[in-house]
């Protein structure tokens, strides 16, 4: 019977260094998209705010352009400060986050139920501001696993 050698001592601790190398690229690679992500929803609140304030005339659906505008600014926020805790290395509170996160999407599909009935103009600007906002937290999510895998790799 053939049995296959067990792994010499160097070959686990090599491959345990590989593990912890994958393990900070998938981070390093979270904290850049988070990062993207953020800019790409500084834009759309620039477009929304722009959108709304020149182009609307009506002054609730302004205000429900104003409204996602300021939801993604918020969301693209969080994200920077996220990413911006993790490169000073300083506890990040994920769970208020997403809660707060979670808080906005709620307002956000609140006022898209009472902007359909309050005015004939169909209020995509929120739903937009609630998918960017939801992107965002499956963002933070990822980036918190990531993380908890990079500190369980390092013991």
């Amino acid at each position: 019977m053939h049995s296959t050698p067990s792994p010499s001592p160097a070959s686990r601790d090599a491959s345990r260094e590989w593990a912890e190398i994958r393990d900070i690229v998938a981070w390093s690679q979270m904290v850049e998209l988070t990062l993207r992500l953020s800019l790409g929803g500084l834009m759309l609140a620039a477009a929304l705010g722009i959108l709304g304030y020149f182009f609307q005339s009506d002054n609730f659906v302004r205000f429900m352009y104003m409204g996602a505008a300021m939801g993604c600014l918020v969301a693209s926020s969080v994200g920077i400060n996220v990413a911006d805790r993790f490169r000073k290395k300083q506890r990040i509170p994920f769970w208020g986050a997403l809660v707060f996160l979670g808080g906005v999407i709620a307002s956000f599909l609140w006022m898209f139920l009472r902007a359909r009935e309050l005015t004939a103009a169909y209020p995509w600007p929120l739903l937009i501001a609630s998918g960017f906002t939801s992107v965002m937290c499956g963002v933070l999510w990822r980036l918190r696993a990531s993380w908890q895998a990079l500190q369980h790799s390092g013991k």
